[in-house]
């Protein structure tokens, strides 16, 4: 290295190459350690594995990156974390000061260990979840009776909370346009549930109109052990379990998490409207989400586990179809 004096000379100074890569790293962690916060250090050298590097990368007090745009990078991600950590956050109510969880737990006195659809129905209208209106009836009959008042096309399907997935178990009916097909299918549903074994308890069975084609979403919540009451959002239907493209949050998160947990899907564009499709009403989606986490932190003494699916969704409709919640053990 040639140097030059103040009285104008040159000097040359003498080094080792590899010595000053260790010091300048460890110079570099002395301060940072001092400071109490982490330096950054950009590695421009193209030995990247050379001299000061290992100690650069296995020091606590430096964060080592191979290239500006990686450290940049970053950057972006701890600045983005930190918005997302500050941003709003629900403060967690005491369900007894909350109107839908005193009807909430009014209708969990009365339900069994694993409630029935309709049940689980009138749990989340308690929170203000919108859900498909329906009749129970014991009779072809009343079945009629119900389509007619309610208007066909109607959907006929067993009431149990014995059968969570009623449609593999071929006790649904979609689409019934008429006095006779609702008729036949209350007998042949009635007939499917008789033959199960072990038999299942049965309520009766619901009529309920037939919600027109839109996107299935599922909305769900779970008591962890670890971190308590958790709330997710996935696309729904027969494709939740093969897609699994799903975002989750711990519960109860406000409106912009639930935004957020949406904007995480891969799914995303699909929601937003792709190709024609004019999307869904990403604001009454995300209230849901909203709620069933409400519903999930409020009464985790209570709730094991809820399953909203499918929520029927389209740009001028968000509707609840379907929907299981299982108690807690000894609830």
């Amino acid at each position: 290295l040639i140097a030059r004096r103040a009285d104008g000379s040159l000097s040359r100074i003498n080094y080792d190459f590899e010595d000053v890569h260790v010091r300048i790293p460890e110079t570099i962690a002395k301060l940072a350690a001092e400071a109490g916060k982490p330096v950054c250090l950009s590695w421009m050298s193209e030995w990247r594995d050379g001299p000061g590097a290992t100690e650069a990368e296995s020091d606590p007090h430096v964060a080592y990156f191979r290239s500006t745009d990686a450290c940049y990078r970053t950057f972006a991600g701890w600045f983005h974390r930190e918005a997302v950590v500050t941003a709003e956050r629900v403060r967690r109510r005491e369900g007894s000061s909350n109107v839908g969880a005193a009807e909430a737990r009014a209708l969990l006195k009365s339900a069994d260990a694993k409630l029935s659809e309709r049940e689980g129905k009138e749990i989340l209208a308690a929170y203000g979840v919108p859900v498909a209106a329906d009749h129970v009836v014991q009779s072809a009959d009343e079945a009629v009776a119900a389509a007619e008042q309610l208007g066909f096309p109607v959907v006929v399907k067993i009431e149990s909370a014995d059968i969570a997935h009623k449609t593999e178990a071929g006790v649904v009916r979609l689409n019934l346009s008429s006095a006779e097909t609702v008729r036949r299918a209350y007998a042949d549903i009635a007939a499917a549930a008789e033959a199960m074994a072990p038999r299942p308890r049965i309520a009766g069975v619901l009529v309920q109109p037939m919600i027109g084609k839109g996107h299935e979403i599922m909305v769900g919540a779970k008591l962890d052990p670890t971190f308590g009451p958790m709330v997710v959002v996935g696309m729904g239907g027969v494709l939740v379990e093969v897609l699994r493209d799903s975002a989750a949050e711990l519960a109860p998160v406000s409106a912009m998490q639930a935004h957020s947990m949406l904007a995480r899907l891969k799914s995303y564009a699909i929601l937003k409207g792709y190709r024609g499709d004019a999307g869904v009403d990403l604001d009454a989606l995300a209230d849901i989400v909203v709620k069933v986490s409400e519903l999930a932190a409020d009464l985790a003494d209570e709730i094991s586990e809820i399953d909203v699916n499918p929520v029927i969704c389209t740009r001028d409709r968000t509707i609840v179809f379907d929907a299981l919640i299982v108690r807690t053990t000894g609830g």
